[in-house]
């Protein structure tokens, strides 16, 4: 009989039934899992928190946008390991050419793109993956993260995956899944930024909210009206309609005149009072905590220097703690998923991030003569870098001869002419 599990297009009984069959329902870990806080929902004050209104803060926006398209932008090379254990670059591989064209419709930055948002925004991405009868893969089609769970079969060690949509739902099995985790608590997923940070951008919503009606209403603060007669009702129902401007409403007078001793009074605390600037600058800092991204790369340069060796340190520490992780899970989610066991030992896909590490030229320019005259790098491995063609003879090491013992000097002049 076949196995349930690959039953492609399951809802309502059917899906029970294949379950039965099965042994027992799929069943999701109890904690660390896709149905652990996968997407950002909830309320604060009248302020509703979902997945595409916490993109709409411009510090969420910014810290998504900013880690995709890096990774996305990051050339990928494929490395073969020799016999003797040194590498060489081999970009004629299968698994090279179906990164650079997963799909009949994205390229390479596309689909990077595609995966690393999901990735940051949700803390997985998710292909659905082809191959042909040989094992190789033929397609990869990116998936929504918050649309997919990750279960485990009662046996212990079995993954299914299930994708839901427009109230359908499909179990896959591993083998047709390429899932980067990012960190979590179990190993089968990883924790979402985006629900994780509900409660910070609940905030920044609430303040965007607030802002957003002071300046509507004309930025005036509420007002109260206060005397000490008893009105009637008429009265109450004329002042209402008189004063709608002085009470935050739309504007319909300029002048007013207070009868039969009237008085006003603000209520609520204005903008200045609530530090509303300063309490909107912390949400920058605080949203960008859960993405890793310095201020500064969002556009809150008021605390961090823009220019020289400071800024220059920031962006290192960026690379190294922000993205390098990213890329990491990456490499191993494709040398672990995509390439066939094999291959494993001798093939593996890399990310060159010296485009991002290699400075301004003067920094360029040093670190070249540096490892050029050590012998580290040859004439041609540097120009490479700079996408400069070969040069005749510029692919042998060299190294300075200076450093020679004090008994040689002189010792030997053939070489010099007069």
């Amino acid at each position: 009989m076949a196995d349930p599990t690959d039953i492609r297009i399951n809802s309502g009984f059917w899906a029970k039934f294949g379950n039965w069959i099965s042994g027992g329902a799929l069943f999701t870990p109890p904690t660390g899992s896709q149905m652990a806080g996968v997407s950002s929902y909830g309320s604060v004050g009248d302020s509703i928190v979902s997945d595409n209104r916490n993109l709409q803060i411009s510090t969420v926006y910014a810290c998504i946008r900013l880690i995709t398209t890096m990774v996305g932008g990051l050339p990928m090379d494929c490395y073969r390991t020799q016999a003797d254990g040194t590498r060489v670059k081999d970009n004629s591989t299968t698994i090279y050419d179906i990164l650079q064209k997963p799909n009949a419709w994205m390229n390479g930055l596309e689909f990077v793109e595609a995966m690393q948002m999901n990735l940051t925004a949700y803390g997985n991405a998710y292909a659905l993956v082809e191959r042909n009868r040989v094992g190789d893969v033929i397609s990869l089609i990116p998936l929504l993260s918050s649309c997919m769970d990750v279960y485990i079969k009662p046996d212990g060690k079995t993954l299914v995956y299930k994708y839901s949509r427009d109230q359908e739902y499909t179990f896959f099995s591993k083998a047709e899944i390429f899932h980067i985790k990012g960190f979590g608590y179990n190993g089968l997923t990883g924790v979402s930024p985006l629900a994780y940070s509900a409660n910070a951008a609940g905030t920044a919503i609430a303040m965007e909210d607030n802002q957003k009606n002071f300046f509507a209403n004309g930025a005036k603060s509420p007002q109260i009206l206060m005397t000490d007669k008893i009105l009637t009702k008429e009265q109450r129902a004329q002042l209402a309609e008189n004063f709608q401007e002085i009470a935050g409403g739309p504007v319909k007078r300029r002048l007013w005149v207070l009868e039969g001793n009237f008085s006003t009074q603000s209520i609520g605390v204005n903008p200045n009072d609530s530090e509303m600037l300063a309490s909107r600058k912390f949400s920058v800092s605080e949203l960008a905590r859960f993405y890793g991204v310095p201020p500064f790369m969002v556009g809150d340069t008021e605390k961090s220097t823009s220019w020289g060796s400071g800024l220059e340190q920031q962006n290192l520490a960026f690379i190294q703690q922000t993205l390098k992780p990213y890329l990491d899970r990456w490499e191993a989610a494709i040398a672990d998923q995509l390439i066939k066991k094999a291959d494993q030992k001798t093939l593996h896909m890399e990310f060159n991030l010296n485009g991002l590490l290699r400075g301004d030229s003067a920094q360029r320019s040093a670190f070249y003569v540096a490892m050029k005259t050590s012998g580290i790098m040859t004439i041609n491995e540097c120009r490479r870098l700079e996408n400069l063609p070969d040069v005749t003879g510029g692919d042998v090491p060299m190294q300075q001869s200076q450093n020679v013992p004090i008994t040689s000097l002189g010792g030997n002049n053939d070489t010099q002419t007069d």
